[in-house]
Formats: structure tokens, sequence, C-alpha cells
């Protein structure tokens, strides 16, 4: 039941036909520059006349085959094919060497696709679209002895010219077909005979004509474009190494182009080589950024990309990454792009792969990049650039990061230079030193510094402390380097105050004159830069009491005042009041013009030899957990008991020292208050002294500790002092 069908196909061209108004044309072949080949186009003039290629080009160029002109030569014949087709139903065949006998002689390399395409199309033979071969490519037709023809295979086998056989199995049953090219020059007349089969001929028998499937060429690519298929490709034409920024990686368009479209999608695969840290990179362009890749997209060396059918050009995005190498050279690397497609004018076979050059620039410097207390900004390279981080004296650490910005080709040693000997301890990564090696493998790492200023009791004012790092090494591109400089400004937290250890005195007065006296203390917070004159005043001509006190550099210790006072009547035996001021004068502008807490006096006419109690001292304990409160002489401890519900002693106290607090005498002079849950109480601060930096004393509650005693001390407050020796955190 196997049938074949024979026949011989002619390609016949009409050469040097006449214009219109009788003159020569000339060939203007505008698709692959040939007029030798058989599909030349000529041209009267600039208008389009004919063409020898297709119809359908001779229409989409607005003219006519020149064969069709009835003024043409006789047509010459450049090739005669003879085809064998053996399939297993004469239909099959029958409608094999239709298609062939109307495929128009430009298209004689696609036959095989157009049998498929027809057989398909009737829904009877599908299986011929799994045909080996692909193609029989006209590559070269030229009026000469010999002419150049290729066959292509799916699996890249090149076939031999002359005959070309091949067979294919399909459904189990094994089916040959064969197909025998001639070419020479043909006269007009001249027309070879066939060479016959290498496949056994049988009888073919008449089928009905509504069995021959419509041919469709026009779905297979034609010879002309088989021949134009090429591409290329636009790389940009150098990319700078780059790094992620706040704003992304920044990438170029590499643009590749099909010389013609393809009617199924053609596959594009992009490698990209150099050295392993800096390949070439391609990456998804960030619609909402243009120019920079997507942050999530991490880049590959290698991508495939698709160009749908029917369109010739695909741009992509791509990088380089940075080698963090400063050898100060540009490197070439390529990409290389292959072509793939389901079309055979660019099928695998036909071997498009490209290589083309793309120029990186080495962007690296070898740097120090220092950046301030661990923060997100970018850091800091300039040697020209200024640092400045601001803490206050007190227990101030000022924090820096460094690390290098390249990879060294040998050790780096970073150096801190500058006001090194301002600081108490310099420390690097914990460990105390300032000086650190970095050897390559570590040189992104990035070592923190920590810069300590002791604090102290001098009022010294704000100040700057400036430091750098200095690179040494066998590197020359990091030997010498300086970094950007780092300004430590410590802000002064001393302040100058006096304080009064007693705020409310009581002294005596009789009849013949003052029966006891009381005092109290003034102490300077800080060592004055000069002297420092406390003048006190009292407008009360019976008091008695020191008239000037004097601190100096040298001798800034606390001073005290002795006061005391008599009768102003001698015979108006009761008591008064009077008020003690003081006023400060120094060349230190710290405690110039200070001002000083005034002294209550209670001028009492009474029988006690001593004044009561009164506050001295209220200082925080060490672990911040409670206060000692010290009175300026022994107390009756109110009854004689050793613990006291702190309210009987203090106002304010369930808020100072908490709901819960409790107070306990250490002895007759000496309290200490363990504060509970909520306390509020703080250390004093002169700059902004509130309640809740003092112990209220309540008035009218201790006594002296002598028998008989009648007076009571006054209201009174005591701010509460920072401790000795805190405990650190």
């Amino acid at each position: 039941s196997t049938q074949t069908t024979e026949g011989t196909k002619m390609l016949q061209v009409c050469s040097n036909p006449t214009c219109p108004d009788g003159s020569a044309a000339t060939c203007c072949d505008t698709a692959d520059g040939d007029c030798d080949d058989g599909d030349d186009d000529w041209c009267c003039g600039t208008d389009f006349l004919c063409t020898n290629d297709s119809p359908d080009w001779a229409a989409q160029q607005g003219g006519v085959l020149c064969c069709s002109l009835g003024h043409a030569p006789t047509p010459t014949t450049l090739l005669a094919i003879t085809y064998s087709i053996r399939a297993d139903s004469f239909y099959t065949a029958l409608a094999l060497a239709k298609i062939l006998e109307d495929v128009s002689p430009s298209q004689v390399d696609t036959y095989v696709q157009a049998a498929a395409s027809a057989a398909g199309a009737s829904g009877a033979f599908a299986a011929f679209s799994t045909l080996l071969v692909s193609e029989v490519v006209v590559v070269e037709a030229l009026p000469a002895p010999t002419c150049h023809y290729e066959a292509h295979a799916y699996g890249g086998e090149a076939f031999p010219w002359g005959e070309v056989t091949w067979s294919e199995r399909r459904g189990g049953a094994s089916e040959d077909r064969a197909v025998t090219f001639e070419c020479g020059t043909f006269g007009p007349t001249s027309v070879p005979t066939a060479v016959p089969s290498s496949a056994p001929t049988a009888a073919p028998t008449a089928a009905p004509t509504t069995a021959v499937p419509s041919p469709v060429p026009s779905l297979a690519p034609t010879t002309i474009n088989y021949r134009l298929a090429d591409f290329s490709a636009t790389p940009p034409a150098e990319l700078a190494e780059a790094a992620f920024t706040g704003t992304g990686l920044k990438v170029e368009h590499l643009v590749v182009n099909l010389t013609v479209p393809a009617t199924k999608p053609v596959r594009l695969t992009l490698r990209g080589g150099g050295r392993t840290g800096s390949a070439l990179r391609f990456y998804d362009e960030d619609p909402d950024n243009p120019g920079y890749a997507l942050t999530s997209d991490a880049g590959s060396t290698s991508v495939a990309r698709w160009i749908p059918a029917g369109d010739t050009i695909l741009t992509l995005a791509a990088g380089a990454l940075r080698d963090r190498v400063n050898n100060g050279q540009s490197v070439v690397q390529t990409i290389t792009v292959s072509l793939d497609s389901d079309d055979a004018i660019y099928g695998r076979e036909r071997n498009f792969i490209g290589s083309f050059a793309v120029t990186v620039l080495d962007v690296d410097e070898s740097l120090i990049a220092v950046n301030k207390f661990l923060a997100t900004t970018d850091p800091v390279t300039s040697d020209a650039a200024a640092l400045t981080a601001k803490a206050k004296e007190n227990a101030a650490t000022f924090v820096f990061t460094a690390a290098l910005t390249s990879l060294p080709f040998s050790a780096v040693r970073l150096e801190v230079k500058g006001d090194v000997d301002a600081f108490a301890s310099i420390s690097v990564d914990g460990a105390d030193g300032g000086n650190r090696t970095v050897e390559p493998a570590d040189w992104a790492s990035a070592a923190t510094y920590e810069f300590r200023v002791a604090d102290d009791a001098v009022l010294s004012g704000d100040r700057n402390y400036s430091v750098w790092f200095v690179a040494r090494s066998d590197d020359a591109n990091y030997d010498g380097r300086r970094s950007a400089t780092m300004t430590c400004q410590v802000i002064e937290d001393d302040v100058a105050f006096a304080t009064v250890s007693g705020k409310a005195l009581t002294v005596g007065a009789g009849v013949d004159g003052p029966t006891f006296s009381d005092g109290y203390w003034i102490t300077l917070s800080a060592p004055p830069t000069a002297n420092v004159v406390v003048s006190l005043d009292c407008a009360d001509t019976n008091v008695f009491y020191t008239k000037r006190l004097l601190f100096t550099p040298d001798n800034w210790d606390r001073k005290y005042v002795a006061v005391n006072a008599s009768l102003a009547d001698p015979d108006v035996l009761e008591g008064r009041t009077a008020t003690l001021t003081h006023s400060v004068a120094s060349s230190d502008a710290f405690f110039d013009g200070l001002a000083v807490s005034d002294v209550e006096i209670a001028v009492e006419f009474s029988a006690d030899s001593v004044p009561p109690p009164k506050l001295e001292l209220v200082r925080f304990l060490d672990g911040g957990n409670g206060l000692d409160v010290l009175f300026d002489s022994p107390t009756n401890m109110i009854d004689g008991e050793w613990d006291i519900d702190c309210a009987t002693l203090f106002e304010y106290a369930a808020q100072q020292f908490g709901a819960d607090g409790t107070c306990s005498w250490t002895n007759s002079s000496a309290l200490r208050v363990t504060f509970g849950a909520g306390a509020q109480i703080v250390p004093f601060d002169y700059v902004a002294a509130t309640e809740k930096n003092a112990a209220w004393l309540k008035g009218g509650v201790l006594k002296n500790d002598l028998d008989g005693a009648t007076l009571t001390s006054a209201a009174q407050y005591a701010e509460a002092q920072k401790p000795l020796h805190p405990v650190a955190p």
C-alpha cells in the first residue's frame, strides 16, 4: 500500500526586463544586494518594477513577478529539482506533490514544512509535523557550472551535496524519502532531465480532488527570510562597577535585534563573562526606578529571554558588581548571545551565536570609611571631611566604626592620630588599644572604636578633641592614606553652684547677750579658675555673722559661717527672725554673680543652751536605692525608736520615697531611707532644680538630745546629692 509520487520543479528567472517607457530596468535588490542569485528585484529609476522572488514579495513591494511581464525576456532555468516522495497512502503522496507544484520558486527550501502544515491542516496526517528534516536550504543559485546547496537537520548534521536521502520512523514503520538536486547553466529552452529518486516508484492511482489538502505556503518562512535571518547586539559601550546604594544598583541597557521577524518565538540565551567578582550580570529593571535593578533581584550571569513571534527587539538590563579590588584597570568582558527557535530561520542548527565586548571600569578606591555612632548613613571616606559627635562629660563615650573600602594587597595598620592623650581610654571591638592591623581577609569588617573621656569636677567648658586614622601598609594604595577627622565634642556637664548646708538657723539671745550660736557651710561645686568672694549681709544689726568668705583655686574647700545674735531690745524678751543674704564675685565667669540660697535665722529667747538639730546633708546611696540623711547635731530621735514612719519626719514622703519606703536611724544624727516602689526623688540638678531634687524636713518635730530641750527644728530642705561612688548599671 506504499505509494510514491515523482515530479520535477523548475526554478526560473526573467532578467533584464524593460520599463514601460522602453528603457532597460536596473537591478535594485534591496533584500541581499545580490543581483545574480535568482531572486533579484528590478526598478525603473526609483520605482519598483518586478521581482524574481515570490508573489508575496512582489505584492508587498507594489510590483509583479518579472516573468509575468508581457515584454520580459524568455525565462532562464537556473535549477531543476526532481523529487520522489514515498508515503503509506496515495493521497498523502499526491498532496505532497501538489504542494511542491504550487510553492513559488523562492520557497523551494521550505517544502518539508509546507507539506507537514498541509497534512496537519487536514487533520489526517498530523504525524508529518514530527519530520526529522526541517529544511532544505538553497544558499546560492548562480548561473555557474556548480551551485552550492545545504541541507540541515534538527540534530545539526550536514548532508552532502547532490542527492540527499533521509528516513523517518513513524508509527513503527520505516519510510524513505529522497530528493535530488541538479544545478548548472541552462539556456532558455534547456531543461535538465529529472534524476530518478532512490526510492521505489509506485504508479499513482486516481484520487478525488476533494482529498487534496489546500496548500499553505504562507505559513512557512520564505527563502529570502532564511537568507536574511541574522541578529545583532548593541551592548553598552562601558559599564562602571556598581554596588547597591540607597537608590539601587545602576544598570545599562543591552539591545538585541533580529534582522527579520520569526513566525515562532525566538529564545535568546545570554551569558556574562569576566572575573568572578565583577562578572557581568543581567537584572530585571525596576519599572518604578528606571536605570536601576529591582532591589529584590540578585542578578544572574546567565539568563534566557524570549522575543515574541513577529517582534525583532529585546532590551535587557545589565550591570557589573564591584570586585572591591583597586587595581586601577578597566576589564574587557564578554556577553555571549545564542538563538534558538521552532521557526527554522532561527533554528539552533543554524548556530546563531555571537560574542560582544563590554568594558567594565574599575571604580574602586583604597580609602578608610568612617561612620559615626553606628549610623545607617553612608560612610564618610574623604580625608577632607569631618564628623562631629557630641556627648556630655559625665562618662562620655564616643563611638565610631572604621573599615577599608577595597581589598588590600597586604596588611594595613590603622593608627589613631590627633588628641589621643585627651581620652581616658581607647578600645577597638571591646579590647583596649587604639591601633589595629587589618588583614586582607578582614578588609570589609568594620571595627568599632570607643573613645572615652574621664569625668571631672573642673569647669573647663565645652571642648573638642579631634582624632583620625592613618594607614601604614606595603600596599602603596593604602600607605599614608588618612581618614576623615572625627571630632569628639565634650559638653561640659559640671555646673557652678554653691550649696548651703543649713537654710534655717536658730540662735539664742538673753538679757546679757547671745546665749548660743549656730552656723552653716557653703560649698562650691567645682574648683574655680580665679578667687571667688562670697559677701554676706543682714538687715538686722543685732545679728552677728561672718562677713566675707574667700575661695581660691588651691583652697576651695567648704567654708563655715558662724551666726549669733542678741536681743534687739533688752526690755522685749521675745524672739524674732532675720534673713542672711549672699553675693558672689569672681573673675571666673562660671562663678561670678552666682546665686546662693538665703538663710533664715530664728532668734530665740530661751533657756536652751544649744540650737535644735538641722539638716546638713542628704546623699544618694551608691546603689541608688536610698538616701543617707545627716543632721548637724544629735537628735532626740522623736520617741527613741530606731525605725520611724518616714511621713512623721518628711514632707512628700510617699511621693519621694515610694509608698512602702522605710526610714531607720543609724545613730542619733544619721538616718537611712530605703526607697519603695515608685520613688520619685532624683539627684540634685542645679540647672533644673525641682522639689524632687530635695528632702523636706517637717518643722516642730525634732529636738536635740539634751534633757529639758524646748526648741524644735525649723521646717527646712536639703538638696539630694549624687552618690560618692555610684555603682555602674
